[in-house]
């Protein structure tokens, strides 16, 4: 019998402006996310063995809220730098190294609510020089150990940057994001997103 298929579904009025940005970091969290903090998400065994083995144990430590099972929120201070431009890795860890510890907890509070950060955060939030620390050590072992990697990708970076380039100028962006997910479909200027486990007989 054919499953009846369940989306949510985002209109965006005015479309919204497009743009490019390549910024490391969001990939090193995705490795930190799978490797360290144990949330699983495809990486092949290797990586993540070579990955773990990479990092200290102030930074695991700093990690283990980010793989909390159940929770996907995070406060934004994982990625510092928002990417809406270029960013090096090299910058994202000096901005965490530079922040406030208060920042930090002023970035909990706006995501979380006063009072209300969740007991896996509450060893950073009273330690938060030591989890800026410990985090942004551990995102510089990620780099030091993918940064060949990533170079050696530049080449396939680059064509997707032009890809996207097309696509805008040509008006064709509707059929580009309909490439992002399978779970994804664009139409008419309104992305739906299929909800996993949300589906009736």
């Amino acid at each position: 019998m054919r499953r009846a298929e369940t989306w949510s579904e985002l209109r965006l009025c005015p479309s919204p402006a497009v743009s490019v940005a390549v910024s490391p970091q969001v990939s090193v969290l995705s490795l930190l996310v799978d490797a360290v903090a144990a949330r699983r998400r495809g990486l092949p065994e290797r990586w993540r063995r070579r990955i773990l083995e990479s990092v200290g144990a102030e930074g695991r430590q700093s990690c283990r809220p980010i793989g909390e099972p159940g929770h996907s929120v995070a406060p934004d201070t994982i990625v510092p730098l928002p990417p809406v431009a270029d960013a090096s890795v090299e910058s994202q860890i000096a901005s965490l190294l530079d922040m406030r510890p208060d920042a930090l907890l002023d970035d909990m509070e706006q995501t979380y609510g006063p009072e209300r950060v969740p007991e896996h955060w509450r060893w950073a939030a009273d330690r938060p020089r030591r989890w800026l620390n410990g985090y942004a050590s551990a995102v510089s072992d990620v780099w030091s150990a993918v940064r060949p990697l990533w170079e050696r990708a530049q080449p396939l970076l680059d064509r997707e940057v032009e890809r996207v380039g097309t696509a805008v100028v040509r008006g064709t962006l509707d059929t580009l994001l309909g490439t992002l997910s399978e779970r994804i479909r664009f139409a008419g200027g309104s992305p739906s997103h299929e909800r996993p486990g949300a589906r009736a007989v």
